[in-house]
């Protein structure tokens, strides 16, 4: 079999070469990757007949699902070997369109919530509806998931069923333990089978979000105001977040974020830009901690990650572990910074404190992070495993795998 794969490689590498144009991925690293990549829709276009569909074959000649993006990229999870070139064939045709696994909701029933979720892991931010309820809730927040298919969705529907709410309700003054059961059923706060949102985010910067610093102090952004999906799905989902004008420093700052999410990956790319800032000033990601003494976390200023073991909302539940990470490729420092008592018991809602990991970011320039989450009930068994996720995480980030079009 191997000699029959040898060969057959030695045909798909002639195919290439002799004016069949391919996709040539390269990986400089000494360990394998499996990972999303991204080439330039103009640049397949221009290798065959442009406007024509096209399809995207790997060297054992089976189609290789793609999704093109609003920036007109055509991205799909490359399967690249160590130190190697994997070269993929692209032909005229209609390619079959690929099972969902990166896409999110704006959810106007919940606040306006904007969930979305990839095969790995689930996330929230909160809108302008719950910032006009008076609640206080600044950062990110995790959901877990323990299964490949998108769940969101549907966790929704079932937490939000007018008619199940109807009888809890009706339920409540006549058969309260009924009651509680049927929320227990169908609320997305406890595991079904498929992963749970058990993770409290409050007045905090939650599970990763950026923030400036004005000396040791961080200004807390608050709900986003509006909001446009770029893409959703099937392999990347995308959102464009503006936020309302805040004063900082005696600058009117206007936020944008524009986050991503990718098939196979535990973390979100976050491109945040600051409108109105006059100077460089300082931008923390930041994490929560729940725990008095900081609990397991890292704050690794040479790599530029920071992480946590986060105990979940409710630990007497048996929810588990969740690992929250961030990583600041340009950071400048890493550190646990904890809320005096009184400001965790007045401000933070009980909360404990934060890592951040704190970089710079100028007037006209973007500040490019990446956060996410884990779960040890889904791929990390330990708080060590989700290190070595993030460290590997940064080293991809400095040594990006390579593509071109071969014509």
């Amino acid at each position: 079999m191997k000699h029959a794969f040898f060969a057959f490689s030695i045909i798909a590498l002639a195919a290439c070469t002799q004016n069949r144009p391919c996709i040539v991925v390269e990986n400089s690293t000494d360990r394998a990757r499996n990972e999303v990549v991204a080439v330039p829709l103009a640049d397949i276009q221009s290798s065959i007949d442009n406007g024509q569909n096209f399809v995207i074959l790997d060297a054992d000649g089976k189609e290789v699902k793609y999704q093109i993006t609003n920036d007109e990229q055509v991205i799909f999870v490359a399967d690249a070997k160590a130190n190697s070139q994997t070269r993929y064939t692209i032909t005229v045709g209609t390619p079959t369109p690929a099972d969902t696994v990166a896409v999110g909701h704006h959810y106007p029933e919940r606040v306006d919530d904007i969930a979305w979720e990839n095969d790995r892991i689930a996330f929230r931010t909160y809108g302008p509806a719950l910032q006009a309820s008076g609640e206080r809730a600044f950062g990110y927040d995790i959901w877990l998931k323990s299964v490949p298919e998108p769940v969101v969705d549907a966790r929704y529907k079932k937490e939000l069923c007018p008619k199940t709410l109807a009888i809890i309700d009706s339920l409540s003054t006549v058969d309260p333990d009924s009651a509680i059961a049927l929320r227990k059923a169908t609320s997305y706060h406890y595991d079904h089978g498929n992963g749970m949102d058990c993770y409290k985010v409050g007045p905090t910067l939650g599970g990763g979000t950026a923030a400036i610093m004005i000396g040791d102090s961080i200004v807390y952004p608050y709900c986003y105001k509006d909001f446009e999906i770029l893409d959703n799905g099937p392999l990347r989902f995308t959102v464009r977040l503006t936020y309302n004008p805040t004063e900082i420093n005696g600058w009117q700052v206007v936020e944008t974020r524009i986050i991503s999410i990718d098939a196979l990956s535990q973390l979100n790319k976050t491109i945040v830009r600051y409108s109105g800032i006059e100077d460089t000033c300082n931008v923390a990601a930041g994490i929560v901690l729940h725990h008095a003494d900081g609990g397991e976390n890292a704050a690794d200023s040479k790599l530029g990650y920071i992480a946590y073991a986060d105990p979940s909302d409710n630990p007497d539940n048996n929810n588990g572990t969740i690992f929250v990470g961030a990583i600041v490729p340009q950071a400048i420092d890493a550190k646990v910074q904890m809320f005096s008592d009184e400001e965790s018991r007045t401000l933070r809602g009980g909360a404990n404190g934060h890592v951040l990991c704190i970089g710079k970011c100028a007037p006209g320039e973007d500040f490019v992070y990446y956060w996410g989450g884990a779960w040890n009930r889904y791929g990390f068994e330990s708080f060590g495993d989700w290190k070595q996720y993030l460290e590997t995480f940064v080293s991809n980030i400095k040594e990006p795998l390579k593509t071109s079009v071969m014509k």
